[in-house]
């Protein structure tokens, strides 16, 4: 059985696959639309629901392990979760937590486990305060920590607390994780959706400079943000960059005409 505190992030993102649909950014009081921050995306919890506990692990961490007792608890509300039924797996891993004198690892790694079957019920409150809850106990390694502190901050926006979720997810950034492009995109979309858009700029220029590839979406969203910030000299530079891309965009011209 595996440790169900290994990494439940797996490279996963909110907003993964998309940004938002093609829209008429050239107009004042265009609202950006379609961004996908829907927690159907959460897939760093499909991963947690895959993982078994274990109960010993290979570690020089003291107290990594389950009593007996708890083990088999766990082990059954695992079966259930193996058999998507999240429903009865909840009050089996409530009754493990429980049981008197449950050591840090065993009430971190429990905790997850409820985290992650609110999460599947559509319970995200509850997930997020299980997954709360997992780090308080102090059962997880520093990595483990981290991981999971990027995956509250996802659930977060995808709850629709947008400001306190992108916080915690720059926090994470300036605490030594590692932003990617993927995390640059979750960030812009956040403080998008917040209505924040100085906040969301420097996301969508670092998401924009990291692209391998430029699409009509980096160099729409620059433009979105460029124009709700009043910075013309910039949203300027970048209309003469897309109707070289794109000369026959009628409204690209008129843009810049209007310039």
């Amino acid at each position: 059985m595996k440790n169900v505190s290994k990494n439940l992030e797996q490279n996963s993102y909110i907003g993964q696959g998309g940004g938002y649909r093609k829209t008429n950014y050239f107009r004042v009081g265009v609202l950006m639309a379609g961004l996908m921050l829907g927690a159907g995306h959460l897939a760093w919890a499909e991963e947690a629901l895959k993982q078994k506990p274990e109960y010993r692990q290979a570690s020089a961490q003291e107290d990594r392990q389950f009593s007996s007792k708890i083990g088999q608890d766990v082990l059954t509300a695992q079966y259930y979760m193996d058999d998507a039924d999240f429903s009865e797996a909840v009050p089996a891993l409530e009754a493990a937590l429980g049981a008197t004198e449950l050591s840090s690892y065993e009430k971190s790694t429990i905790h997850q486990m409820l985290g992650a079957c609110h999460y599947k019920l559509n319970k995200y409150e509850a997930a997020l305060q299980n997954f709360e809850l997992a780090i308080r106990a102090g059962g997880l390694l520093p990595s483990e920590t981290s991981r999971l502190r990027i995956n509250i901050a996802q659930l977060l926006i995808a709850s629709g607390e947008f400001k306190q979720g992108a916080e915690m997810l720059e926090d994470w950034g300036h605490t030594g994780g590692v932003l990617k492009p993927a995390h640059m995109e979750m960030l812009w979309q956040a403080w998008s959706q917040a209505e924040q858009y100085d906040r969301a700029l420097p996301w969508a220029e670092h998401w924009f400079d990291a692209a391998k590839t430029k699409e009509r979406k980096h160099y729409d969203l620059l433009n979105f943000l460029y124009l709700q910030l009043g910075l013309s000299d910039k949203r300027r530079d970048v209309l003469q960059k897309m109707v070289g891309i794109w000369p026959d965009d009628q409204e690209l011209w008129q843009a810049l005409d209007a310039q």
